[in-house]
């Protein structure tokens, strides 16, 4: 089945628009969380602007380190948006 015209150029426009977020979103995200061991994800859909943070750790020593890296992703992203 072909798609009308007017869908396609709907896809055509939408699809790179999507694409070009997420290169941006992963960029971003990149960029503050190099050198931690934190993950960040985007949450539904990037319109929200909502993301999930996560990490593991197996030590108190572990721990405290993820939470500075956490502080300093938290300085570093302030003022930055996906």
């Amino acid at each position: 089945m072909r798609l009308p015209v007017s869908a396609r150029l709907q896809k055509s426009c939408v699809i790179p628009s999507l694409a070009s977020w997420k290169k941006v979103h992963n960029k971003i995200v990149s960029e503050i969380c190099a050198g931690t061991k934190w993950r960040v994800e985007p949450v539904g859909s990037f319109e929200t602007g909502e993301v999930m943070i996560q990490t593991r750790f197996k030590s108190r020593e572990m721990m405290e380190k993820a939470m500075a890296d956490l502080e300093s992703i938290a300085k570093f992203s302030a003022g930055k948006s996906c």
